[in-house]
């Protein structure tokens, strides 16, 4: 009897003791925060050589990246990415030049107050005119007005920012010159032709014509091969760079065979037959 008591004693103080909550681990040291930092969404065929980190002195990195969202689209395979704890933006690129207007955007974003709820950007890209010039005309209408105006040199736009009713007036202004500028250039558009030595009119034509598409020219071109000339419609400036084309490509082919009617001295002269 006495050992059965001890053995059902033993079985009840085993099960209370299984019952009873496992000890709380000791607590661990703190930890340092985390920058939250966004990362960058990158592709294996992403060459970003270009990276610069600019730390913000009065706004919030984490807003400027969100108003150059749609600013970032013109940059091509540019990223940016926020380190909340420096309060700081990377800007990684493929290229210099377009690094350097993201950061001229971000030092005009750099201000104590964002732009307001009833403030707006506005980006205007521009095609027939040059944006330093436009956004100098425009600083000289919004002498006391509360619009920034930044000429970006990489996509050659406009970023307006600012009261929003102001801003819609400059972007039509803005509109008007560069549409007003594609009027007079086509005023002075005329048809040249390009006569040929070497290359063949053809041939010649079509490399132009994809050059010209490359450099976002509107330049009908034409080849008539009978006459081996290239036909080409054009402003002034188009057909320097034309010009300038048609003279680098126009040339003899390397090692081109000479014929003999073509030697200065007549037809070189058979060797003699050989005696029996």
């Amino acid at each position: 009897m006495p050992r059965t008591w001890i053995l059902c004693t033993w079985i009840a103080a085993t099960t209370a003791l299984a019952q009873q909550p496992a000890p709380a681990p000791p607590p661990q040291p703190a930890q340092p925060p985390v920058a939250q930092t966004s990362r960058m969404v990158l592709t294996a065929a992403d060459a970003l050589k270009e990276t610069r980190v600019v730390a913000l002195k009065k706004a919030q990195a984490a807003e400027v990246a969100h108003v150059l969202k749609s600013p970032m689209e013109l940059y091509g395979l540019t990223r940016l990415a926020v380190d909340d704890r420096t309060n700081s933006l990377i800007v990684a690129s493929d290229s210099a030049d377009a690094v350097a207007g993201v950061i001229r955007l971000v030092e005009q974003l750099d201000q104590d107050a964002m732009p307001a709820a009833e403030d707006a950007i506005e980006s205007v890209a521009l095609s027939s005119t040059d944006a330093k010039d436009v956004a100098g005309a425009l600083q000289r209408l919004v002498r006391n007005v509360r619009v920034q105006i930044v000429a970006e040199e990489h996509g050659n736009s406009l970023w307006l920012s600012g009261q929003a009713v102001e801003v819609k007036k400059l972007v039509e202004v803005a509109k008007r010159m560069d549409a007003g500028a594609a009027r007079r250039a086509e005023d002075h558009r005329e048809v040249r032709y390009y006569k040929l030595n070497h290359a063949r009119a053809d041939l010649l034509a079509g490399t132009l014509a994809r050059t010209a598409a490359m450099m976002s020219l509107d330049v009908p071109i034409v080849a008539d091969s009978p006459s081996a000339t290239i036909i080409a419609f054009a402003g002034p400036d188009d057909h320097a760079r034309l010009a300038a084309i048609v003279e680098r490509l126009d040339v003899a082919p390397r090692n081109a065979p000479i014929r003999e009617d073509a030697r200065p001295d007549g037809p070189a002269p058979r060797p003699a037959d050989k005696q029996p």
